[in-house]
């Protein structure tokens, strides 16, 4: 989304932390005649905090717009990412949090437990205006993807479920959108409509996991997604200081899938799944005075599974017992600057949102490391959400934003288990985050910040209890300009209390393998310098 400045730039940047933590970035970006350029390359090389956490990354990023006339322009995004190798510590169990929280599973050592990735991108955006009422965007990308990932577990023929995933992924799409701005019956009006076409086609196989090494084929499919979807939305003014949005959404998505392995126990498991749905919205709007703006919204959400979340258990094909799931999201707030007598911003929301068929994940005995999904009846989430920004003092600006939530299961059910009025495994209750930003004209800058996580569960059960936990962080420096050349140092400090809590816990998972503890006080610095 990052344009060129009117000057143009080139800027190096360099850091290092603990844990062989090491960053190297190159970019320029400006503007010549015609053409706005950002380019971007960067290279990561991390060991972690734990055993087996290492990852290497290539990244380049790039982003051309060319203005056909003072009308149009075509914009291309081209990126390449590249991660050789990354490693999977996996998750721990209560005694090794206790015994050793920096080492791996012993199935992630066991197995290799591990990926590595391949992706390019193509991107294109064409946007013409007509005058000042009419305007079209027309959209096209290409995205080719190699993947490999080692699990941590053999896997065999009968379930098809190979320990070792190798996939090429290839999907591609488009779209266009037209904006009409006039005025209806006296009034302001804005309509927007347009719609979007996109493909995916997933080449996997599996193979069993031989301790590290590629075994035999156990999975070969085809999978393929399309999807359409056409949208409209209008804004009206209705009387002065007060908008109505309606608008509506379609979708239609189709996933195939073609069995080229056909000697597991289920024989063929080629087939197909078809999922159409409306999303309709409306909102409301009114501001009484500049300073503040109260609003309503009501929409609903499709959220078709993915591929991956629509493995089958049982091995080939897709997992016939599961559907999208659908939302009705209900928010009510206000929001809005004021000026005097001090500069402040904020925003309030209180919302629910009633969700029909979640999706669910968990994991399998036999299969660590592997997500399957199942539907819940339906869950509930009601909440507020609060954030607020000021600047007391010149140089200073505090922020502090805090959310509430309740989320529970209303209707669950298992073969095994009820989990009705349960709480929604994964979700804090309240979350908080505080930071404060000091920037001198002198160039010396500080930035803290604390981040407060309320307890939640790890299973849908609710019988294990993740404790609340905060983490705080600093960054100082100092930025000083000579003639054209800007150089920047600085230095942080990450958990500077140095917390005990986990960066990630897999919900629902085998054998009581929730956890993956996160570092505790560790230290990094770097050096920026622009021309």
């Amino acid at each position: 989304t990052e344009d060129g400045p009117e000057t143009p730039y080139v800027q190096g940047r360099f850091s290092a932390g603990e844990f062989d933590n090491y960053y190297a970035q190159i970019k320029t970006a400006g503007e010549y005649q015609r053409l706005n350029y950002v380019v971007s390359g960067s290279y990561l090389d991390n060991e972690g905090y734990r055993d087996q956490p290492y990852v290497e990354r290539w990244l380049l990023n790039t982003k051309l717009r060319f203005d056909i006339d003072d009308s149009s322009d075509l914009t291309a995004v081209v990126n390449f990412h590249e991660i050789p190798d990354m490693g999977d510590p996996g998750a721990l169990n209560a005694t090794e949090v206790i015994t050793n929280p920096s080492g791996a599973n012993p199935n992630s050592l066991l197995y290799d437990g591990s990926e590595n990735r391949s992706q390019q991108r193509l991107g294109l955006v064409y946007h013409k205006s007509f005058g000042d009422k009419h305007e079209i965007t027309l959209r096209n990308y290409y995205t080719w993807l190699e993947f490999g990932n080692q699990l941590t577990f053999v896997g065999g023929v009968p379930l098809s479920n190979g320990g070792t995933v190798a996939f090429d992924r290839f999907y591609t799409g488009g779209g266009g959108q037209w904006t009409w701005t006039d005025t209806l019956f006296g009034r302001d009006n804005r309509f927007i409509a347009g719609f979007d076409i996109d493909h995916q086609a997933d080449d996997r196989q599996r193979y069993a996991n031989n301790f590290g090494v590629q075994g035999i084929l156990t999975f070969d499919q085809l999978e393929e997604v399309n999807s359409q979807g056409v949208f409209a939305q209008n804004e009206f003014t209705l009387i002065e200081n007060v908008e109505l949005t309606v608008g509506a959404r379609y979708d239609s998505v189709e996933f195939d899938v073609g069995d080229r392995f056909l000697l597991n126990n289920s024989g063929d498991d080629s087939g197909s799944l078809n999922f159409n749905e409306w999303s309709p919205r409306v909102g409301l709007m009114w501001s009484p005075i500049p300073e503040a703006n109260l609003y309503f919204n009501y929409s609903t959400a499709f959220e078709t599974p993915t591929t991956t979340e629509l493995a089958n258990p049982a091995g080939g094909g897709f997992n016939p017992d599961l559907t999208s799931q659908t939302a009705d999201n209900y928010e009510i707030g206000l929001k809005g600057r004021i000026l005097a007598p001090l500069p402040i911003e904020y925003d309030l929301a209180v919302f629910q949102v009633d969700v029909a068929n979640e999706l669910v994940p968990y994991e399998m005995d036999g299969f660590t490391g592997r997500t399957f999904y199942r539907n819940a009846g339906g869950s509930t989430r009601e909440g507020v959400e609060a954030a607020l920004s000021v600047r007391p003092f010149d140089h200073l600006t505090a922020s502090i934003a805090y959310a509430y939530l309740d989320a529970n299961f209303d209707r669950f059910r298992t073969a095994t288990a009820n989990f009705d009025g349960k709480r929604l495994p994964g979700l804090p209750e309240q979350q908080l985050n505080v930071e404060l930003n000091y920037t001198h004209p002198n160039g010396l800058y500080a930035v803290w910040n604390l981040l407060y996580i309320d307890s939640f569960f790890a299973e849908n059960a609710n019988l294990v209890e993740i404790d609340d936990y905060q983490v705080s962080n600093l960054r100082v420096g100092y930025i000083t300009r000579t003639h054209d050349l800007e150089i920047a140092p600085y230095l942080g400090v990450n958990n500077l209390f140095d917390e005990d809590y986990f960066s990630n816990i897999r919900i629902n998972a085998a054998f009581g393998r929730y956890y993956e503890p996160a570092p505790g006080r560790h230290l990094y610095g770097g050096l920026s310098i622009r021309h």
